[in-house]
């Protein structure tokens, strides 16, 4: 379910899969933020209107904005709710930003924790 604007001067048309690519961008920016987590298969919709999970990135649309769903591996040794806010406030701003588009709600998941080794 793309999103589709129109403008003074045209359409604007982002597909789920850009908007996806950016988030998992966004993300991956955030410190302590290890990877996110694809599902299994990615074919499988979680629900009507939601897409397919590009890199563990799970987006819908209601009247009221956009819903993102991000699963994540965290580091060990961070906050995990100090780094998950975190990661709500920044893809909450930068997508709202960089799209121009209405953010209602950013869940996030950890779905795993991995050993951070030492640099």
């Amino acid at each position: 379910m793309d999103i589709q604007k129109m403008l003074p001067f045209g359409a604007l048309h982002i597909t789920d899969r850009t908007l996806a690519e950016l988030i998992y961008i966004v993300v991956s920016e955030v410190e302590g933020v290890a990877k996110t987590i694809s599902p299994l298969s990615e074919t499988v919709y979680k629900a009507v209107g939601k897409n397919r999970g590009e890199k563990g990135i799970f987006l819908q649309y209601d009247e009221k904005g956009l819903i993102i769903e991000v699963k994540v591996a965290l580091f060990h040794n961070v906050s995990i709710l100090g780094t998950c806010q975190f990661i709500q406030e920044h893809v909450k701003k930068e997508v709202e930003f960089i799209t121009g588009l209405q953010v209602k709600a950013v869940h996030v998941k950890v779905e795993q924790i991995i050993k951070a080794y030492p640099s």
